[in-house]
């Protein structure tokens, strides 16, 4: 007597909850309801919201006889995706309620409505796509010096390609130096002592280097010098 007494009065304060969660997410969109398990013939004790157009009174679905069968053993089952034979897709969760002894004897259900979430979905990814052939969005430095600029195009290609120092070897250098002129670096006036600075070279020395990878932008960063 006393174990039923404790199990209706657990149920009672389940339902204020579930009452909370149907107020919060509102009967259009969102389902909850009380199992019983000790009448499995006819378990839905209270329910709020009509998505699976079910009543007090009502049978269990698949996936509550399967939590039934589980007896003690039940596991909560948390945020999956059934459809109903209308359509709806619905996000769902099944937790069982158990009493002082540990003994599984009700269940808590939410279910959700996501089918109008789908549709925007659909609509979200279609505005925000893009081309295939688009490059991939990547961080942006924007400065009003055009020296600035040049550090975070060479700061970002040094990190691109994973170095720690300074390539030392000449195949490292114009390696270093084809990536750069990729992203424009040597279109900026100012590149050059900041890459012979990074690089602890003289500017000569990075013109030697920039007439074996561009001798077109070589001539014309030295005419801008004179």
């Amino acid at each position: 007597m006393q174990q039923v007494e404790s199990e209706t009065f657990l149920l009672a304060q389940v339902k204020q909850i579930a009452e909370a969660i149907l107020y919060m997410f509102g009967e259009e969109h969102c389902e909850v309801l009380i199992h019983d398990f000790r009448q499995p013939d006819h378990p839905i004790i209270w329910i709020g919201g009509h998505l699976t157009g079910r009543h007090v009174g009502g049978a269990m679905s698949q996936i509550g006889l399967e939590m039934l069968a589980q007896g003690d053993e039940a596991r909560a089952r948390i945020n999956y995706t059934v459809q109903t034979d209308d359509g709806k897709r619905l996000k769902a969760s099944m937790v069982p309620l158990r009493n002082a002894e540990g003994q599984v004897f009700a269940a808590l259900c939410l279910k959700f409505d996501i089918t109008p979430l789908l549709s925007l979905e659909h609509l979200l990814h279609h505005w925000l796509s893009s081309d295939e052939t688009s490059p991939p969005v990547s961080n942006v430095h924007y400065s009003d010096s055009s020296a600035d600029v040049a550090q975070a195009i060479l700061d970002d290609v040094v990190h691109q390609r994973g170095l720690r120092h300074p390539p030392l070897d000449a195949a490292g250098r114009i390696a270093l130096m084809r990536a750069l002129q990729q992203h424009g670096f040597f279109g900026i006036r100012r590149a050059v002592p900041i890459l012979a600075d990074y690089l602890q070279l003289s500017r000569a020395s990075i013109y030697h280097y920039l007439k074996q990878v561009s001798p077109q932008q070589s001539g014309a960063l030295l005419e801008g010098e004179e």
